[in-house]
């Protein structure tokens, strides 16, 4: 049975959800999803939640009139997902999850969430991906740059991961204090140049004489792919 990568990461999300938007009537497939906040973890909280959940279906599908082989394939697929969350290790450092299974499509995919409205299971003739999709579209993408007075570094945030653009970082023009030019004073003393507020001044008059941005915007950052070994890190 073939499984998708359940790591909380944006392209193994999107992935996760342009096969299951794929998926036509037919079937049922089972379509969990969890919260996994520190309160719902508390005692196995969200275990008793799942036995709860899935006895709920089972006496819901005994309801259906579907032929015996039909409501054992779904019965089965009830019984994976619920011992799916019998082992505390299997679960991902996120605050939600989502899992769909589907014996009879030979599907299993479980995705990390950041966050899940509302804990859910259903059995249905699709899986039910809306809240993957509306979770991707609300969130999107941010532009993110770190500065300080040596350089700058910049990222991308989306609602799995950080990701830092390498080929983007930005280095100062100049290292230390900024110091004037020198001149002698009267009487052979060394004075102060024109200091760095004025310095700053010039380059604003350049720059607009010669119609250039003076400093780069994260509204300008250009939504680039990460650079080949940019580091990430898990939300």
């Amino acid at each position: 049975m073939s499984a998708l990568p359940t790591v909380a990461a944006a392209d193994p999300v999107r992935a996760a959800i342009e096969r299951l938007v794929g998926v036509e009537s037919g079937p049922d497939v089972v379509s969990c999803y969890l919260k996994l906040e520190p309160r719902d973890k508390t005692r196995g909280k969200y275990v008793i939640k799942m036995k709860n959940r899935v006895r709920d279906a089972l006496t819901q599908l005994e309801r259906r009139p579907l032929d015996r082989a039909a409501k054992e394939s779904v019965a089965s697929d009830l019984e994976r997902v619920r011992s799916y969350f019998d082992d505390p290790a299997r679960l991902p450092p996120t605050r939600g999850l989502a899992l769909f299974a589907s014996g009879a499509r030979d599907l299993w995919a479980v995705v990390p969430l950041p966050h899940v409205h509302r804990s859910r299971l259903a059995v249905a003739p699709t899986p039910l991906v809306l809240e993957l999709v509306a979770l991707e579209e609300e969130f999107g993408t941010i532009a993110v740059a770190l500065c300080d007075r040596t350089s700058a570094r910049f990222f991308t945030v989306t609602a799995y991961d950080v990701t830092e653009l390498l080929d983007l970082a930005a280095e100062a023009s100049r290292g230390g204090r900024f110091h004037g030019e020198r001149r002698v004073a009267r009487g052979g003393l060394v004075a102060g140049g024109g200091g760095e507020h004025h310095r700053k001044r010039r380059d604003q008059d350049t720059c607009a004489h010669e119609g250039l941005p003076l400093h780069l915007t994260i509204a300008n950052l250009p939504m680039c792919s990460p650079a080949p070994g940019a580091s990430t890190w898990k939300r």
